[in-house]
């Protein structure tokens, strides 16, 4: 009746956001390699980001299996919220990376984390609603999924400032020697797409792990989050 329709409205309301926030995170990372390879020195080590972003997957999947399991003996909202906060616990602290070890150790734990969320947000939705339907519940789980990833990618080019019209025949390595050498902050932006999850009123409280490089940064951070909840 109108009862359960109304309950299957405000599930939407409550997951998709849920949904599309958890999977920003392949998007941001994904659009972002070059500048955390120009910050990281990988230079002709580059495919080391690769390796960090098949280790993310694998791990995804694993713990997808895992949570799945355990998502029919104990509590799937305490799971979820278990599962929420690996995720946000591994972004803040990505964005404070002050290395690629620590980096690639904060990438697998948020790999986690969304791991365990997705199959645990979809048992919940499968016990909202009724067996009718499951198929439209279902199709907005993916819809929410795709839209995360396109939007963390989007977000992360938005707030990218570096021009990236380098000559054609340059190599990968001389391109982010390139940005090291002559945007030594811009290259630090790829850490605010990962930020916005301790944004809060109209603040993000930090304290940097390398404060002669991350100084500036910082201020210019705080002054957009500041400007933009004016």
């Amino acid at each position: 009746g109108s009862k359960s329709k109304l309950k299957g409205i405000y599930s939407i309301l409550l997951f998709l956001p849920l949904i599309i926030f958890l999977n920003t995170d392949i998007g941001i990372f994904i659009t972002n390699q070059v500048l955390i390879a120009a910050e990281f020195d990988l230079g002709a080590k580059f495919a080391i980001l690769g390796l960090i972003a098949g280790l993310y997957y694998l791990v995804l999947a694993v713990f997808t299996l895992i949570a799945g399991y355990f998502s029919d003996i104990f509590k799937r909202k305490w799971l979820l919220i278990i599962a929420g906060g690996i995720w946000a616990v591994s972004e803040i602290f990505t964005a404070f990376s002050i290395n690629i070890i620590m980096l690639s150790i904060l990438r697998i734990t948020a790999a986690i984390g969304i791991g365990a969320a997705s199959p645990i947000s979809i048992s919940l939705l499968a016990d909202i609603f009724s067996s009718e339907k499951r198929g439209t519940s279902f199709a907005w789980w993916s819809l929410a999924t795709t839209l995360g990833g396109l939007l963390g990618g989007v977000f992360s080019l938005v707030v990218n400032v570096i021009p990236y019209d380098f000559p054609e025949n340059w190599s990968l390595v001389q391109k982010i020697s390139f940005i090291k050498l002559n945007y030594p902050v811009e290259m630090t932006y790829w850490r605010l797409p990962f930020l916005s999850v301790i944004a809060s009123d109209g603040q993000v409280r930090m304290q940097s792990p390398q404060p002669i490089q991350l100084s500036r940064f910082t201020v210019e951070i705080s002054s957009i989050i500041a400007k933009a909840s004016i």
